[in-house]
């Protein structure tokens, strides 16, 4: 199985951190974010990775080269626009191949999760997508399951939070931004030609189409603030 790394973002939020480095680049503990999530992935069995790129590519693709030293192929894809988390894995259609499944992560989210859950209820049901989960105290997402792990409900930024945040006192669950698509996923993006995975595809096709959950096990960050970035440096030695 391959895995698409979306590492395209600017950073903004980030601030002067993310002025002469891209975010991607990043230093956790010595490595750049990228370089782990290389790591993460190969440690799962995948070593065929394609790198979507937008912000400064050139010190990226300098420095990890096609990915020798970290015992894996990388393949670069620049983009000359940002195309969102759903409308960049058009570009990877032909790289793909033949492959019926292809894991999907952001490159500003790391995660010791075993891999092996989602890639195995993905196959297991014949699922248009699988999704890491994890609950939060509050959010500007929400995702309802039944017990069997497929989604009923998939809310991105709804307007009624507050209602929901008093209905679930215990947390929400929400989308941890690891995933394993189908390749009729990639075909609906590309037919419908969508920009955002949680908006204009989860939310679209979760009552018609089958998709599944694993409930997080481990660490999870998302590396968009400075805070964020410090309690990465915590988590992940």
């Amino acid at each position: 199985m391959k895995a698409i790394i979306l590492a395209a973002g600017k950073g903004t939020r980030l601030g002067a951190l993310t002025e002469d480095t891209p975010k991607p680049m990043l230093l956790v503990n010595t490595k750049p974010i990228l370089e782990r999530i290389i790591l993460w992935l190969k440690e799962n069995g995948i070593r065929e990775i394609g790198i979507n790129l937008f912000t400064k590519p050139k010190q990226i693709t300098d420095y990890f080269a096609q990915g020798e030293k970290l015992g894996v192929a990388l393949s670069f894809f620049p983009e000359k626009a940002l195309t969102g988390t759903a409308g960049a894995l058009g570009q990877f259609q032909n790289w793909l191949g033949d492959d019926e499944n292809f894991v999907v992560v952001y490159g500003d989210v790391l995660t010791n999760q075993n891999l092996t859950p989602l890639i195995e209820r993905q196959k297991k049901n014949q699922a248009f997508a699988t999704l890491l989960i994890h609950r939060r105290a509050s959010s500007n997402s929400y995702i309802k399951i039944d017990t069997a792990g497929r989604i009923q409900r998939f809310l991105e930024r709804p307007e009624n939070i507050e209602e929901l945040q008093r209905a679930n006192p215990a947390g929400f669950l929400v989308n941890s931004a690891v995933q394993v698509l189908s390749r009729r996923a990639l075909t609906y993006i590309l037919n419908h030609n969508c920009f955002d995975l949680p908006r204009d595809v989860y939310m679209k096709t979760h009552e018609t189409e089958k998709i599944y959950t694993v409930l997080l096990e481990g660490e999870r960050v998302a590396i968009d603030s400075a805070e964020r970035l410090t309690l990465a440096n915590k988590l992940f030695t």
